[in-house]
């Protein structure tokens, strides 16, 4: 490489596997994201931050999860496969990410940014790359959408509609419903205390006029 920084062996083996997702192999142990980093002249697997695909079976937002997979203040490369829907098909596309956080050094950006270039030419068949400095980038679904298609052509990321997450990563429409589920549960028993409230009302009318009678009673007795 232009920059003196190798690909590590076992990166571009696993790069293949998840190019060409072999027929007949196990999805589960497919990767998700591959966390790379520069170590001694050479770009090697960040072990403690690859997923596979069994290892997100729980998430509520994949999305979120990946994203988060990138440190706040040092350089990193990723690469993720992602899943999304269009009106018409879902898709799994691969996403190459240059992570250089504005407060990292210039000598540390300027080599992870010499070895980017190298690393899409050696990762042949990348559709997407893309270079993101701030953290507020890494979570906004916006920053992904605008490289996957134009505007309004991908309705679904990671199996959450777009625009329904909210700022936790949930999805904020199911959330909504929720919410409504409560609300209506609450106007319930609004309303059972309600006819309560109407029958001990109607209760003590009943025993008003009993004891109206009883002292009619009592007067036609003493006359």
């Amino acid at each position: 490489m232009s920059s003196g920084v190798r690909i590590a062996d076992e990166v571009l083996t696993i790069y293949q596997k998840m190019k060409l997702h072999h027929h007949g192999d196990d999805y589960e142990e497919h990767f998700k994201i591959l966390i790379l980093k520069i170590d001694k002249s050479e770009i090697v697997l960040d072990d403690k931050k690859c997923l596979k695909v069994k290892d997100l079976k729980n998430e509520r937002d994949v999305f979120r999860k990946v994203s988060s997979m990138l440190p706040p203040d040092i350089c990193r490369y990723a690469l993720y496969d992602c899943n999304y829907n269009t009106s018409e098909t879902s898709k799994d596309d691969l996403i190459l990410i240059l992570w250089a956080p504005d407060g990292v050094s210039v000598k540390e950006k300027m080599l992870y940014a010499s070895s980017f270039r190298e690393l899409k030419r050696t990762f042949t068949g990348i559709k997407f790359d893309l270079q993101m400095n701030d953290p507020a980038d890494i979570k906004d679904e916006s920053t992904f959408l605008d490289k996957l298609g134009p505007k309004g052509t991908i309705k679904k990321l990671e199996g959450i509609d777009v625009g329904k997450r909210d700022e936790k990563g949930f999805d904020a429409g199911k959330k909504h419903k929720k919410g409504s589920g409560a609300r209506r549960r609450r106007k319930k028993g609004s309303e059972a205390s309600g006819s309560n409230e109407g029958e001990e009302a109607s209760g003590s009318d009943e025993e008003g006029e009993e004891a109206s009678g009883s002292d009619e009673e009592g007067l036609e007795a003493a006359s």
